[in-house]
């Protein structure tokens, strides 16, 4: 019959693998969950840069195209065989100025139409252009364009300010012409204050093909739009939504097919903005700009379109399918994880179980368990005993390692004093037995010539591992410090590079040191440590480990002022890091250790504690150099922290 304790037992093993299965599908359904993130957050930064990298391109495409019918028409203004065929007081020449026209619209591939007109808005002289070809348009197939927009706005723009029209659908005898021509007109008023004929020239510029070349961006991924500045579509991937306003299609607008984006577009009313903003809608992931296309010209801001927002977006079920492809793996891992973690607890159930047989057979030895928990609890004290000195021999441990140092150093001249005095010691011995047995001259004097190479090696060696310890001492006293103390800058860098020579001799690393002895009043510590960091940064960045390299260290005094450089000839620093190595937190091997605190530090002991200041130059392949410049003399009364 089971007991009343066995069977509560039971219970509780029953209800903690309950639990142990709760947390099991918790911590997998979390596990893949960070996995499912992980990966869709790296999709969404491809997508992202490649968003930006579209939107770049194409502002600047479609920037350079305005600016280039800028300088055409001023151009074609200031060309002599244009200014002779509209010269004020003289009929027009109406045959010089359609040759200039055909050599213009010739050169100028997106040029539709050159055409100059009178103040009347008469055309006088006009060329059309399309397809490579162009046709001179005869007298009597010439318009009147008083009623244009662009020619009332463009003859009343100040004089030597060339006018921008809207971008719109070209229209030829009060209709849209077929195919659609998607156009933007620059117009420049001639004068008789330049000895010309008044009048307007007109520049129709073909934007189909920029548009064109913008639409070749489009991919699976990223596809480009562009909305004026009343929400309708200039540029869109499914080109029947375009020109809603032209056409009079109301319904065409971001406003009713894609509301949550214009939102977006009017919320952050970035206007003429350098910013490139990030938004997600319903129909996907999206990046845009909108800028002044306009700037720079002169335009009616009432007509002009001049307001353009570019858009690059990714699909929304482009983002599904992807999520779809991500989910995958994490949710392998998730069900992989779930049955593995299944399986531990099917297993701890039936040990759990088994346990309970056993406690019923061990109910009767009560007594030994008694005594097994006294000699459990003598054991675990002996075991706390341990870890003490296990901790203890840690803490040696550690110092040992600091020590490694400069036993290191140490251990070549010490070792060479004591192989002298060795051997010093068998050419005794030999004298002894010489002595004994029949001391010769031969004997003597070779005892005599060992004997005074031995000490020589002896004291040298001493000397050797004196100047070291005189160097570390100096260098461990120096750091415990911060006053303001005169030393020789060529001393303190010497016993730097004692410390480091082991460190430096590992890493294949050379280093050349050039500096004058200059007497300086500072605070050495500090300078050294602001040497050590560069040097140690220098060795985890500059230098593969297995190619080694250069560091050379100069320093000059010049009008007060020590300017000391720190060089290396390793990788060189990326130009996007410049500007911000000495910001808390940034380094390149975050994954190999690195904190990104020692150049910060470098920065504010140089700044704040020396005084000084501290500059990079370096290029990528050839190196960086570290110019440090600080006052030979610190002021006493300045503070240091």
């Amino acid at each position: 019959m089971m007991r009343e304790e066995d069977l509560s037992l039971k219970t509780y093993t029953f209800k903690y693998t309950l639990l142990l299965f709760v947390l099991g599908i918790v911590v997998s359904a979390m596990l893949g969950w960070m996995i499912y993130k992980v990966n869709i957050n790296k999709y969404f930064d491809s997508i992202i840069q490649a968003q930006q990298k579209d939107l770049t391109q194409s502002l600047v495409i479609f920037s350079q195209e305005i600016k280039g019918m800028e300088n055409t028409i001023k151009l074609l203004h200031d060309t002599p065989s244009m200014q002779l065929a509209l010269a004020d007081n003289t009929p027009l020449d109406r045959k010089r100025a359609e040759q200039t026209f055909v050599s213009f619209i010739s050169t100028f591939e997106p040029l539709m139409q050159v055409r100059w007109l009178d103040e009347k808005g008469e055309e006088r002289v006009r060329v059309d252009g399309k397809d490579g070809s162009y046709v001179v348009i005869p007298k009597h197939e010439l318009q009147n364009k008083q009623h244009r927009y662009y020619f009332s706005e463009g003859i009343q723009s100040p004089k030597g300010e060339v006018y921008l029209s809207a971008l719109d659908l070209n229209i030829e005898h009060g209709q849209i012409e077929l195919p659609y021509r998607p156009t933007i007109r620059v117009t420049y008023r001639t004068d008789s204050d330049d000895n010309l004929k008044p009048g307007l020239f007109i520049l129709n510029y073909d934007v189909g093909a920029l548009l064109t070349s913008l639409r070749s961006f489009n991919n699976d991924k990223v596809q480009l739009e562009i909305v004026d500045q009343r929400g309708f579509w200039i540029m869109h991937p499914e080109q029947s939504y375009e020109w809603g306003y032209d056409l009079d299609r109301k319904e065409h607008n971001i406003k009713s097919v894609n509301p949550d984006i214009w939102e977006t577009l009017e919320a952050n009313d970035s206007g003429t903005s350098d910013n490139i903003h990030f938004g997600e809608a319903k129909s996907g992931l999206f990046t845009y700009k909108c800028t002044n296309v306009a700037q720079g010209f002169t335009y009616n801001p009432k007509s002009q379109n001049a307001n353009l927002c570019f858009i690059a977006k990714t699909p929304s079920d482009v983002i599904a399918d992807q999520k779809r492809i991500v989910a995958i793996p994490a949710i392998i891992v998730t069900v992989l994880l779930l049955l593995s973690l299944s399986w531990i607890i099917y297993r701890e159930r039936q040990m759990g179980l088994t346990l309970i047989k056993v406690n019923q057979r061990l109910a009767n030895d009560k007594v030994i368990l008694e005594q097994s928990e006294r000699e459990t609890r003598r054991l675990l004290k002996q075991q706390q005993r341990l870890q003490e000195d296990l901790v203890e021999s840690g803490k040696l441990s550690a110092l040992g390692m600091m020590v490694a140092g400069v036993a290191h150093e140490l251990n070549t001249p010490l070792g060479a004093a004591i192989m002298a005095a060795s051997t010093i010691r068998k050419e005794h011995d030999l004298l002894t037995d010489s002595f004994v047995n029949g001391l010769t001259k031969d004997a003597l004097q070779r005892y005599l010539h060992s004997t005074e190479m031995g000490l020589d090696l002896v004291e040298n060696n001493q000397q050797r591992a004196a100047q070291l310890v005189r160097s570390f001492k100096r260098l461990a006293i120096d750091r415990a410090t911060e006053e303001i103390v005169s030393f020789m800058l060529d001393q303190v860098i010497d016993d730097l590079m004692k410390t480091l020579h082991h460190r430096l001799k590992t890493a294949r690393v050379d280093v050349e040191v050039h500096v004058d002895s200059i007497d300086m009043l500072g605070i050495p510590g500090v300078l050294s440590q602001v040497l050590q960091n560069l040097i140690i940064n220098a060795l985890n960045h500059a230098f593969s480990p297995e190619m080694g390299g250069k560091l050379v260290i100069s320093a000059a005094a010049l009008e007060g002022n020590v300017i000391l450089k720190v060089a290396d000839n390793g990788k060189g620093i990326d130009s996007n890091m410049v500007s911000k190595i000495f910001e808390p937190f940034v380094t390149s091997k975050r994954s190999n250790g690195s904190t990104g605190l020692g150049l910060h530090f470098v920065h504010q002991w140089v700044t704040r504690s020396l005084h000084g200041t501290i500059n990079v130059e370096t290029e990528l392949n050839r190196g960086t150099t570290f110019i440090i410049r600080l006052p030979q003399t610190l002021a006493v009364n300045l503070p240091t922290d």
